[in-house]
């Protein structure tokens, strides 16, 4: 008897082992990124503060920057002027044994202005007028291995007080 429950418990503990290693996910070598959301769904133009977060793999592990690196390697992109925001992403670490990461990086985001089209002064206190932006985001790897291109969902400004 003793022998019968010691072998349930060792097969048990074994079958255990055996879906705790589960083996590392791949990622391909160039950074993949896909949206995830803003912290905010409208926000106050010129004063309000957002962030701006994205999910990443990378297959290599080298995402963000190294020591003293100032290099850019995330763009951000108003569709609306197409005006462009370079950002310096900070190092970030290996998990485990493998090279493959994955993770979300946050962007802190203000001075957001509304640009309604007709209105010839930007920033302005338009009364009752709500705008909307999208962003298209890009990511570089230590290696110069540009990510898919992705864009944001909606972003709410409202151009009054």
């Amino acid at each position: 008897m003793n022998k019968s429950i010691f072998g349930l418990f060792s097969l048990g503990l074994l079958l255990s082992l055996f879906w705790a290693c589960e083996p590392a996910p791949i990622f391909p070598e160039e950074p993949q990124i896909s949206w995830n959301r803003f912290s905010v769904d409208t926000l106050q133009q010129f004063t309000g503060e957002m962030k701006l977060i994205v999910n990443f793999t990378d297959g290599d592990g080298d995402i963000g920057k190294s020591g003293d690196d100032t290099t850019y390697n995330m763009i951000i992109i108003d569709n609306r002027s197409q005006d462009s925001i370079f950002y310096v992403m900070p190092y970030v670490p290996q998990q485990g044994v493998a090279n493959g990461i994955s993770g979300e990086v946050e962007v802190d985001m203000s001075t957001v202005c509304c640009m309604v089209p007709g209105f010839p002064v930007l920033c302005s206190d338009i009364p009752n007028v709500y705008d909307s932006l999208t962003y298209s985001i890009l990511i570089r790897d230590r290696a110069g291995n540009w990510s898919n291109e992705i864009e944001s969902e909606p972003l709410y400004l409202r151009c009054f007080e």
